[in-house]
């Protein structure tokens, strides 16, 4: 074994890679934003834009990761968006200040209609 290289062939790989991408839910969101790829990377915002129409737009999207027909509560509308983004928090905050989500007195969350 002494002296001999092991390579591997990641081609593979990296095409079940794409596939599984392609699969993740804010990948297919995506697809009718497509503008606003730039700020994702395999599924996952990577940035969030300074401007308002662009964020809100973020957001929109974001919302959709969210069903119109339950309550969620807190820790679930984070799991939600925590498979987008890391800060949840913040994007909860989001959806909330662009009243796409409504938040009674309690940490039950809802879609707006």
């Amino acid at each position: 074994m002494r002296g001999q290289v092991l390579s591997t062939n990641l081609t593979a790989l990296r095409g079940t890679a794409d596939v599984l991408v392609q699969d993740l839910p804010m990948t297919r969101l995506l697809r009718s934003e497509p503008e606003l790829e730039r700020f994702f990377k395999q599924g996952r915002l990577v940035d969030l834009p300074d401007k308002p129409d662009v964020l809100e737009r973020i957001g929109r999207l974001l919302v959709q990761l969210l069903p119109t027909d339950r309550v969620l509560t807190e820790a679930e509308v984070d799991r939600r968006l925590a498979e987008v983004h890391d800060d949840h928090a913040a994007l909860r905050r989001l959806l909330v200040g662009l009243r796409l989500v409504t938040r009674d007195a309690g940490s039950d969350y809802r879609r707006s209609a």
